[in-house]
């Protein structure tokens, strides 16, 4: 295979959310193929950058979390679900975005979170299903909700908010 049919699968791989539906041996062989071309990519950061990082950090905490009690004292395993999900939320993010810092939670869930100032933070949960907790702060201002993740897609609430409280760190990194 050449080199750029190689690059244009790994970039293929990166910008498709993944489906997993099929059965026949021909989708699975497929199946191999996406997910062998997306780690490619995603552990090169020339193409995938901070998110690959982001990833790989993800992954590290689920080892270190993947058993109960990682904690000391009675957290639940993270679920490899939750850890699957949470990629995908990276890997969805728009481009310029900030990638967020992660968190494990004591229910086996993941928290992305974002800060930009003591009084400036938004924070999503996952725990391996469509549905997203989420919590934010902006001054005085504060909410929090559940939102769906469909189909590799952040929910244009969730980004509006991300974006509002990344605003000024948005920015500078865009211009970086």
């Amino acid at each position: 295979m050449s080199r750029f049919v190689q690059l244009t699968a790994c970039a293929a791989a990166l910008a498709l959310p993944y489906s997993d539906s099929g059965f026949s041996e021909e989708a699975s062989q497929l199946r191999q193929e996406f997910q062998f071309s997306r780690s490619r990519g995603e552990a090169s950061l020339a193409l995938f950058g901070a998110r690959a990082e982001a990833i790989r950090e993800l992954w590290r905490l689920y080892n270190e979390c993947a058993t109960g009690g990682w904690d000391g004292y009675d957290a639940r395993p993270m679920s490899m679900e939750a850890a699957r999900a949470a990629v995908d939320m990276i890997r969805a993010l728009p481009e310029g975005m900030p990638i967020p810092e992660l968190t494990a939670e004591n229910d086996g869930a993941i928290s992305l979170d974002w800060a930009s100032g003591r009084h400036r933070s938004f924070s999503v949960s996952t725990n391996g299903t469509e549905r997203l907790a989420f919590a934010w702060l902006d001054g005085a201002r504060s909410g929090s909700g559940v939102e769906l993740f469909l189909d590799g897609h952040w929910p244009h609430r969730l980004l509006t908010e991300l974006e509002e409280i990344c605003g000024d760190r948005q920015r500078a990194s865009l211009r970086a």
